[in-house]
C-alpha cells in the first residue's frame, strides 16, 4: 500500500483590480457601519478629484481614507489623504487601515500625523469631552 501524500496548501491568488475594488468597498462599508452613530456615510465617488471614502453628517470637516491591504504604505496613503482633504474642503483626514485578524469595525487601525491629531482634539469642547468620557467609563472604574 502506497502512503497518501499530504495535501499541499493552496496558494492564495493574487488580488486583481476587481477583487481589490470589491475588498475596498466591503471595508469602507464595514467602517461606515461601525461609525454610523456619528453620522458616517460613503459618499458617491468623485473620480479624479476623490474626496475620501467616509464622510460624516455630524462632522463635515472630517474625512477618512480606507485601506484594506496587508502591506502598509503610510507615506503614500498620507499624501493621498491630504489631497482628498483638500478636494473635500475638509479640515482633518485620517487613514483607516485593516487590522489583520479582525473583522470588527471598531478594532481597525487609524493613522494620522500629530499636527492633524492636534487640530482634531482642539476642535473638541473640553466640557463635552469630560461629560462623554464619564458616560463611556465603565461603572467599576468610576467607583
Amino acid at each position: 500500500m502506497v502512503p497518501k501524500m499530504p495535501e499541499m496548501p493552496q496558494k492564495r491568488s493574487k488580488r486583481n483590480r476587481a477583487t481589490a475594488k470589491a475588498a475596498g468597498t466591503r471595508f469602507e462599508s464595514l467602517v461606515a457601519s461601525g461609525l454610523s452613530a456619528f453620522g458616517a456615510y460613503r459618499p458617491a465617488k468623485a473620480g479624479a478629484k476623490d474626496k475620501g471614502d467616509i464622510h460624516f453628517h455630524y462632522c463635515p470637516w472630517l474625512i477618512l481614507e480606507c485601506k484594506d491591504t496587508v502591506s502598509v504604505s503610510l507615506p503614500q496613503w498620507w499624501r493621498e489623504t491630504l489631497a482628498e482633504v483638500e478636494n473635500a474642503g475638509a479640515a482633518v483626514g485620517a487613514i483607516v487601515h485593516k487590522r489583520t485578524g479582525s473583522a470588527k469595525p471598531r478594532e481597525q487601525w487609524v493613522t494620522m500625523d500629530l499636527e492633524t491629531f492636534s487640530r482634531l482634539i482642539s476642535a473638541v469642547d473640553e466640557r463635552e469631552l469630560a461629560d462623554r468620557w464619564t458616560d463611556m467609563t465603565p461603572e467599576a472604574e468610576r467607583a
